[in-house]
């Protein structure tokens, strides 16, 4: 099964309403969400290696990045529509949030403009943790569509990311500038956009006609929204082409995806809060050939992402994201390949307590890039293989879950800075089944706590990243694949997680939780 075969079950099925929930949960991003979705969810997804598997077919290339000039035909470039729908991403936000949602911090006066145009007063924000550091790194994704869809390459579009959320944070909202909110929209966004914009490509096939073509543009719009709005405008949305033009060249990038749907329990210290049972859907992508002379942004990367439903929790529990930014050419010696990058990471992780309770985990890495070193055993014995990565990373911004909710915001977590570490070890014996562990090391450290702003400190102005602390998080992700029926096979995988953290002001607390999943797994051909 491929892509195609997946779209044309889509337009016998009709299944548009589905479609369209899809496109409305990746698409909004409204701080209103703080007001109206506290108890909305979370799933989780993990990375494993899986059998070669490829999803086109494209004897010739057109429109991506990464293609030798004997093959692509470099897009033409808008510059000045990129930033029209910049301007206009903002604006359809900003209206939304005044005459729907009828938000406060939506009141936008030639006042709070004039004075946060000055750019001389920025603040920590105290929004919800999905709100930060989830729906803000979405909403920079979207900046950074709009110029890829116009035809600049990935260095290119980060300029409209940035101009993007320096708008909204001077014309957006009534608040002053955050300074979490440009870091994660700024940095975080990038990581998605390129992801999405290099998956989207997977899914344009403009040879296609009558309902599988209408499913293959709303498959494209639930991936990327603003490309998909860029073909509506353009009218590529139903422009017919030779079957020789694709956007994506399988043989030079090849892609893996899973999906897995099962049963997911969660387990915390506290049982009435942190114990629980929810279904799960998750997407694994790895894109691109880690050892292969390719080496521009996001030639290879993976994606791990998932969605739960049920016990008060938010759709999106977990995106995972490690893009190559620059690689050196890969290495062999002795039978080992092995190659040196720098690579950028972005995590979301989020469970939410039921009954108003603590989480039992929320982590992100809305802004962190370091360097990489990975290495492959092709064959140590017949049909065995072994992959082996190492990451160190800076982190600009995280976030933690928090001990303690009784302050200013009632936040459940803190932001701050650190660093990281990912040891990722891959393991398969040929088709009977895949082993995959990683490891991670979080360091965070929030230096500017509650009790450091003055207690007349007006709400407006309250700048805090959370408790002052120093944390440290240990975490183990073990997965394991069996393939039981073509491209059917069972999904077992979980986590534990185990925070340790030194308060200034607080007693000092150790937290510890794990969950389990079982449930079916389906590779896309």
């Amino acid at each position: 099964m491929n892509y195609l075969s997946v779209i044309d079950c889509l337009a016998k099925t009709k299944c548009w309403v589905g479609m369209g929930v899809l496109v409305t949960l990746f698409s909004i991003e409204s701080k209103a969400q703080t007001y109206y979705l506290q108890s909305d969810s979370s799933a989780l997804v993990d990375s494993v290696a899986l059998p070669d598997t490829l999803l086109n077919q494209s004897p010739y290339v057109f429109n991506v990045d990464s293609l030798m000039d004997k093959q692509s035909a470099s897009p033409p470039k808008y510059p000045w529509r990129a930033a029209a729908e910049v301007v206009g991403i903002n604006a359809t936000f900003l209206a939304v949030d005044y005459f729907v949602l009828d938000a406060n911090f939506a009141k936008v006066t030639s006042k709070t403009i004039k004075r946060n145009v000055r750019l001389n007063q920025w603040f920590w924000d105290g929004d919800v943790f999905h709100t930060n550091l989830w729906y803000h790194p979405y909403h920079g994704n979207l900046f950074f569509n709009a110029a890829r869809s116009n035809g600049m390459n990935f260095w290119e579009s980060i300029p409209y990311t940035l101009a993007g959320d320096l708008l909204w944070e001077i014309a957006g909202e009534n608040e002053l500038p955050s300074i979490n909110d440009a870091i994660s929209t700024g940095i975080g966004g990038l990581a998605i956009g390129e992801s999405t914009y290099r998956l989207s490509n997977l899914v344009y096939h403009d040879d296609q006609r009558g309902w599988r073509r209408v499913a293959q543009e709303l498959l494209g719009a639930a991936i990327n929204p603003i490309r998909a709005l860029n073909r509506l405008f353009t009218g590529e949305a139903w422009k017919i082409r030779p079957q020789k033009v694709a956007y994506h060249d399988d043989e030079r990038l090849p892609v893996r995806i899973t999906m897995a749907v099962g049963d997911r329990y969660v387990s915390g210290h506290d049982a009435s809060t942190m114990r629980f049972h929810t279904p799960y859907l998750d997407f694994s992508v790895c894109y691109g050939d880690a050892f292969s002379e390719e080496h521009r942004p996001f030639d290879y990367f993976t994606l791990d992402a998932g969605v739960v439903v049920g016990h008060q929790q938010h759709a999106v529990n977990h995106v995972n994201i490690i893009g190559q930014l620059v690689a050196a050419p890969p290495m062999e010696s002795w039978g080992m390949q092995s190659r040196f990058g720098v690579y950028q990471h972005f995590n979301y992780e989020h469970t939410n307590g039921r009954n108003g309770g603590l989480p039992p985990y929320q982590l992100s890495e809305a802004a962190s890039v370091g360097v990489g070193w990975l290495c492959r055993v092709p064959s140590i014995r017949q049909n065995l293989q072994f992959d082996q990565s190492f990451f160190l990373n800076g982190m600009l911004l995280g976030g933690l879950w928090s001990d303690y909710a009784d302050n200013p915001f009632h936040k459940s977590y803190n932001m701050g800075s650190g660093f990281t570490a990912l040891s990722r070890t891959q393991f398969s014996v040929g088709h009977r089944f895949s082993f995959s562990l990683d490891a991670r090391f979080f360091r965070m450290y929030s230096w500017r706590g509650y009790e450091d702003v003055p207690a007349d400190t007006p709400y407006e102005t309250f700048s805090a990243q959370g408790e002052r602390n120093q944390s440290s998080v240990w975490m183990l992700r073990p997965m394991l694949k069996i393939p039981v029926w073509r491209q059917w096979g069972l999904h077992l995988s979980g986590a534990y997680y185990h925070r340790d953290t030194h308060y200034t002001y607080r007693n000092d607390a150790t937290a510890r939780t794990y969950e389990v999943r079982l449930g079916l797994l389906y590779q896309l051909k």
